[in-house]
């Protein structure tokens, strides 16, 4: 089989396995079959960081213990700075600012930020610890609520700058404090966007912010809580082009194209009809870095309050045609997409058929029976997945 854009060959032929079992099975649903597509087109990931990665986290041999698997990858990216190091030592995808038409140290960043994220409860909890204004009113945040509390939201409520900034100084002042007192943070990355191109395709509404930039947000999590922050490229340790491994089971994010340069970033898959049925716009360009102190001073600089969802946003209903939309823009900015991806969602085209080349055998794979035992081996994988995966979920 073949995962990451080539041949798989070695033990990362599970990957594909595991791919095909998801592309394949009725019970996975259009995220799923989607993420899986995306795992087996993403060139960005060179064989030497999938070997690694693979051996790293669990060498996964069913869809249940490579969900395990890029858990244990985030829960390394949030809780071991080193993990950085061996994503840009081995990864190959970090981004060299400064470049023709690469981000400048002096360029905007913008990153919108989910206030009731499980890394913002965080903030939001140490700012009542320690008794910093408003939230040292509160006994108990509630932490496993769904939206944040009324504690929160009354303070929001009024929807300006001015009528919001008490309690957002609270909650910046309780960031900066936070990183000062947690030598590790253990906060996902950041998935950034540049400054300028974002800000001429947006308006005021949160939806508009989380669809910009290619966030889904559940019926639970509506309404959502959304803030806008401003920063500079200098200030982001370093950027990395992401690809599927730091998307997580994420069928919102799509694989960059292979002629694009590294430091021109991912692309966005737009939420937005109105954007993306736009023949002159090209997908906005996209980055991760490590998390860092974020202040009061990068909410006012970008200038818009905090705001509500007031729907839902992102739904999964509509996440092919947003990729079918998405696989057309790319088209029109690397015409050679259809050659690497020949479909968006891969309903049109085998798995097995979807990358050029022949599979090799995998040396340290029992290879996969075809023919009337094909179904069979898959649940006898599935199932030893469940039983052997990695206990850290």
């Amino acid at each position: 089989m073949r995962a990451f854009g080539s041949n798989s060959s070695g033990i990362c032929a599970n990957l594909g396995l595991i791919c095909e079992e998801i592309l394949t099975e009725a019970s996975f649903g259009p995220n799923d079959r989607t993420f899986a597509w995306n795992l087996l087109h993403d060139g960005r990931v060179n064989p030497e960081w999938a070997d690694y990665w693979y051996r790293q986290y669990g060498k996964p041999i069913s869809p249940a213990g490579l969900r395990n698997s890029l858990i244990n990858y985030h829960n390394d990216l949030r809780e071991k700075p080193s993990s950085y190091a061996e994503l840009g030592r081995r990864g190959g995808n970090s981004v060299r600012i400064n470049m023709h038409d690469a981000p400048a140290e002096n360029d905007s960043l913008v990153h919108v930020l989910d206030l009731w994220s499980p890394g913002a409860r965080q903030i939001w909890n140490h700012a009542r610890v320690m008794e910093m204004p408003i939230l040292a009113e509160a006994a108990d945040l509630g932490l496993d609520r769904p939206s944040p509390p009324p504690i929160i939201t009354n303070a929001l409520e009024s929807g300006t700058v001015n009528g919001q900034r008490a309690i957002m100084t609270s909650f910046f002042r309780a960031f900066e404090d936070y990183f000062a007192s947690h030598p590790v943070p253990r906060l996902n990355p950041y998935w950034v966007a540049r400054w300028d191109p974002w800000r001429k395709c947006v308006n005021g509404s949160a939806a508009d912010w989380c669809e910009s930039v290619g966030l889904s947000k559940k019926r639970t999590q509506t309404p959502t809580w959304m803030a806008v922050v401003r920063y500079p490229v200098r200030r982001a340790s370093r950027l990395f082009c992401p690809t599927q491994l730091e998307a997580g089971w994420y069928g919102r994010h799509f694989p960059t194209p292979p002629e694009c340069r590294c430091h021109h970033g991912g692309r966005v898959v737009e939420g937005r009809p109105s954007v993306f049925s736009d023949p002159s716009r090209f997908a906005l360009q996209e980055y991760i870095h490590e998390a860092i102190p974020l202040y009061l001073s990068d909410w006012l600089a970008a200038g818009f309050p905090v705001r509500p969802t007031t729907g839902l946003v992102g739904r999964e209903e509509l996440l092919e045609r947003d990729r079918s939309a998405h696989w057309g823009t790319l088209t029109r900015e690397f015409p050679d997409t259809g050659k690497w991806m020949a479909d968006a969602n891969g309903k049109n085209v085998s798995a097995s058929k979807s990358v050029p080349g022949s599979p090799s055998p995998a040396p340290e794979a029992i290879p996969a029976p075809s023919g009337p035992f094909a179904g069979w081996w898959r649940r006898l994988t599935s199932w030893a997945g469940r039983i052997l995966g990695n206990p850290r979920s």
